[in-house]
């Protein structure tokens, strides 16, 4: 038997925090974030790059698309200036 911890829940069942970001998204026109591992990737580059993660009890469900479309946007214009 495993006895870690799983770095992320399975995909088939998203958290519920990813499932608000998935729609929020959607409503927003965020056409670029449209499954699960679309937001874990995101947040694992946001970790890496701010050497923290994002607290969802301390920000809304916006701000954290916020946060991490930036990234997004900063690694594609990174990747764009340098092809």
């Amino acid at each position: 038997m495993n006895t870690l911890p799983a770095e992320r829940p399975p995909m088939a069942a998203p958290d519920s925090r990813i499932g608000q970001i998935l729609e929020y998204c959607r409503q927003a026109g965020y056409h670029r974030y449209t499954a699960a591992e679309d937001i874990y990737r995101l947040r694992e580059r946001y970790s890496g790059v701010m050497g923290r993660e994002l607290d969802p009890h301390r920000v809304t469900v916006a701000e954290e698309v916020s946060a991490l479309h930036a990234i997004d946007m900063m690694d594609k214009s990174h990747h764009e200036a340098f092809d």
